[in-house]
């Protein structure tokens, strides 16, 4: 009997799920008793084309918002806002942040001024010492201001403009009266016109010893700290310009006159898509020449390119440890190599320290393209010749103390003492934009005397086959504004957290959709095949019905 109720309790079942579409009416026929309870159940039990319909409704809308927030989390770590920040840099808009600070940079710029004077003269003139005492005298501390004007855009993505720098004395950054100091130095407007006639005819030699004796102020000279950087002139020198003007190019020799009255420059630089991040602010010529001011080829000087430096304003963008800022500035009469030495923190950013080697102004193993080995023979390693910039005086250039070099220069002199900390230079630079978050340009001006002819007096000997430390400037950018500092920290700091957070919420919003879409899908599919087939899930909320109906089967 058992076995009989089993059986017919199968074959109801299997009937039961084949007419699946329709259970919601047969639940009718099997208790008469129940009719208005399970009407209130057909209300609950939609046919399965609705339900499928419905499901679709929502499935697709679902899976398409997935795939648009997925694609645009990929598309997020592809352009990001440091991408959007950095190409609208490099069009140099008048509207971006970035070119406002670069018309009137506010970062303050400061010139640092040292003196070698002399402290034994008389006692070097007279043969008693062999060498010259020297004594530094500073900083005397000036601010270095920079406007660029006169600005063009080019239709071949180029910039040009007029750089105008000028210093402004600080009283408060100075020891009080130290303008006003006088020092006893050597006369190297005289010891440069000797050193110049000392490369001509003897004619020309014997015209100017007749001129040193009789208007000479000597060959050292006490002169205030003022007229030595700004107003140095000599009787001498008048005297022989008014007599052969092509032999004395200025009569003003100041030490920073020379400097800045040498100006201003128009450059002509690469901006925009075109060049991209790689070329960004790269010098392409300088008063309408891709060479140093002062070299013409035309006359057969020899081709000192400034292509592809920078004046250190701003560097281009996403530089990395491997590459090499070429640096150029007016002082130096020449274009750097930097080369990265460490990691370093500015302000909270993360920064790449560029430094100058000791061996940047050594000889270069071509001597035909070595175009600063001197303009009256070759130079020794540690100078470069700047005789061009500054109109064919013998000059040289060094760095400070003769660092990296000073053992070669020192045999003449006493009070020389060079070291990496004090005497090297360096750009720090935040990597992405370039810009330069503090920075040391030192260079030191000497002369480069001649071996003196016998025309010359026994005192210009003294000086014979000498490289004469003048003066060494420092030019220092050691603090940057608020302003500056939160928008390179917004770059460098704030916009890869954006970025990181954004596309992480991308992702997991379209994860979420799609992911959802799954378990509906998932979820349906065994809630159909658990009420169709009758399978025992435990998760699954079953009607009592069919209970009802096979307790109702007598």
């Amino acid at each position: 009997m058992t076995k009989l109720y089993f059986s017919e309790m199968n074959n109801l079942t299997n009937a039961h799920n084949d007419l699946e579409p329709e259970k919601c009416q047969l639940n009718y026929n099997f208790d008469t008793k129940n009719l208005d309870k399970d009407r209130g159940s057909q209300s609950k039990c939609e046919p399965h084309q609705i339900r499928q319909r419905k499901y679709k409704c929502g499935t697709i809308p679902s899976i398409v918002s997935g795939l648009i927030f997925l694609s645009m989390g990929f598309f997020s770590t592809k352009l990001t806002i440091t991408d959007m920040i950095l190409t609208e840099r490099i069009k140099m808009q008048s509207w971006f942040p970035s070119y406002k600070l670069w018309v009137e940079p506010e970062p303050e710029v400061r010139l640092n001024t040292y003196i070698f004077a002399v402290e034994n003269a008389n006692e070097f003139l007279s043969g008693t010492d062999s060498k010259i005492k020297l004594k530094q005298i500073g900083p005397i501390v000036y601010r270095e201001h920079l406007q660029n004007q006169d600005i063009v855009r080019h239709d071949n993505s180029t910039l040009s403009y007029t750089a105008h720098r000028w210093a402004e004395f600080l009283p408060h950054a100075n020891k009080p009266g130290i303008l006003n100091e006088t020092i006893t130095v050597p006369h190297y407007g005289v010891l440069a016109a000797a050193s110049f006639a000392n490369e001509h005819n003897y004619l020309v030699q014997i015209g100017y010893n007749f001129l040193h004796r009789r208007y000479s102020d000597g060959l050292f000279i006490n002169i205030t700290i003022y007229d030595y950087l700004w107003n140095f002139r000599s009787k001498l020198l008048e005297k022989a310009w008014e007599v052969v003007p092509s032999m004395i190019p200025i009569l003003n020799c100041g030490a920073l006159d020379v400097i800045y009255t040498n100006g201003p420059d128009r450059y002509n630089v690469k901006i925009g898509t075109k060049y991209g991040d790689s070329e960004f602010f790269q010098i392409n010529t300088i008063n309408g020449a891709p060479t140093v001011p002062g070299y013409n080829v035309k006359r057969g000087d020899c081709y000192a390119s400034v292509a592809n430096s920078s004046e250190g304003v701003a560097y281009r963008q996403r530089v990395t440890k491997e590459d090499v800022l070429t640096f150029w500035r007016r002082a130096l009469c020449r274009k750097v190599d930097l080369h990265f030495e460490k990691e370093l923190l500015i302000h909270d950013v993360l920064s790449y320290k560029y430094t100058l080697g000791p061996d940047v102004y050594d000889r270069n193993p071509n001597n035909e393209t070595d175009c600063y080995k001197g303009a009256y023979g070759d130079l020794p390693n540690g100078l470069t010749d700047v005789s061009k910039c500054y109109y064919d005086m013998p000059l040289a250039e060094s760095q400070p103390h003769f660092y990296g070099r000073s053992a070669e220069f020192t045999k003449k002199f006493e009070g020389l003492n060079a070291n990496e900390e004090t005497h090297s230079s360096f750009s720090i630079v935040e990597p992405k934009l370039g810009f330069p978050m503090k920075q040391a340009a030192r260079s030191q001006m000497n002369l480069v005397i001649p071996k003196f002819s016998s025309f010359f007096e026994k005192d210009y000997h003294l000086f014979s086959d000498m490289v004469l430390p003048l003066f060494w400037i420092e030019v220092l950018q050691n603090d940057l504004t608020t302003e500056i500092v939160w928008l390179v920290g917004l770059v460098a700091n704030v916009a890869p957290i954006i970025e990181v957070t954004l596309t992480f919420i991308l992702y997991f919003i379209g994860f979420v959709l799609i992911l959802t879409v799954i378990v509906r899908a998932f979820k349906s599919k065994w809630n159909h095949l658990a009420t169709s087939k009758q399978i025992n899930f435990p998760f699954v909320k079953r009607s009592s019905k069919t209970r009802d109906n096979y307790d109702n089967f007598n």
